[in-house]
């Protein structure tokens, strides 16, 4: 399996630097696409690298996020054919708190009448068992400590805080049944994404849990020695679970530090304009 980074916040040489992630996964015969990254960067580092936008048979929305969502439309423009998957919620109304209260950061409205985009629940597998997506709840996973500024509209239209269900994490088939998760920015947890992952392919799917890609959202703040122990339980799940962690957005050089310790040479870290072998 190769892994094309095409949007990150850490850039090789020439490639633009992006706020959302956006991977180009290449196994087998499929060419799929996970995260749209917040805007244009992901077709522009395409380009530069003379990837064809066209080659992508199957997107995914990791989340209803802008760092998600934003790259959307411009991924559509450019390619006519593939179908993407996204969770039945993505596109609700969602919101960030700030100095001034809650600030609308809902996905473009134009979003929600595409026929091209399909909407699934918890869990979805292809029928060639290629990949497999599945969601965690914010309520019933182990979130980030450092996540306090997303929120939603419950029923009666209160705000509440964003649980995470529209956030897709998808489970990609490699050689021998070797299994990648890519998890965006683990919002739910990073912990208990790689243990449902990994309980996952033991209970119906087959393999190993062979990497994870992506973010555990735990920047950098004044107070990160409070967080080790959420960092700690991230490392103690990857380890369990056997699998290399590659670094990405929203993993502050304090978590990826204190990661690559427990890790030792299963921790990596990527930039937009590299391709992992895995």
């Amino acid at each position: 399996m190769k892994v094309t980074v095409l949007s990150a916040m850490a850039a090789a040489k020439g490639m633009k630097k992006g706020e959302g992630q956006s991977f180009l996964i290449r196994s087998g015969d499929r060419s799929l696409l996970y995260g749209f990254g917040a805007d244009e960067t992901a077709m522009e580092n395409m380009a530069r690298l003379r990837i064809s936008p066209d080659v992508v048979d199957t997107g995914f929305l990791a989340s209803g996020l802008p760092a998600d969502a934003g790259g959307l439309i411009p991924f559509m423009r450019e390619n006519r054919r593939a179908d993407i998957y996204a969770r039945v919620n993505a596109f609700d109304p969602r919101y960030k708190k700030g100095l001034f209260g809650l600030k609308d950061i809902s996905p473009d409205k134009r979003l929600r009448s595409f026929r091209r985009i399909l909407r699934c629940k918890n869990y979805f597998a292809e029928k060639d068992g290629s990949f497999v997506t599945f969601s965690l709840s914010a309520e019933d996973g182990a979130p980030s400590p450092a996540e306090r500024t997303y929120y939603r509209r419950d029923e009666e239209g209160r705000a509440v805080r964003d649980d995470f269900t529209h956030e897709m994490y998808l489970l990609v088939r490699g050689a021998d049944k070797r299994w990648t998760l890519f998890c965006g920015d683990a919002h739910a947890g990073l912990a208990s994404v790689v243990r449902n992952a990994s309980a996952l392919i033991g209970r119906s799917l087959g393999g190993t849990l062979d990497a994870v890609v992506g973010g555990m959202y735990m920047p950098d703040g004044r107070d990160m020695p409070a967080y080790n122990g959420y960092i700690d339980e991230a490392a103690d799940a990857l380890v369990g679970s056997g699998a290399r962690f590659y670094a990405g957005n929203e993993t502050g050089v304090y978590a990826r530090t204190r990661l690559s310790i427990a890790l030792g040479e299963k921790f990596g870290a990527f930039a937009a304009g590299e391709t992992l072998e895995l």
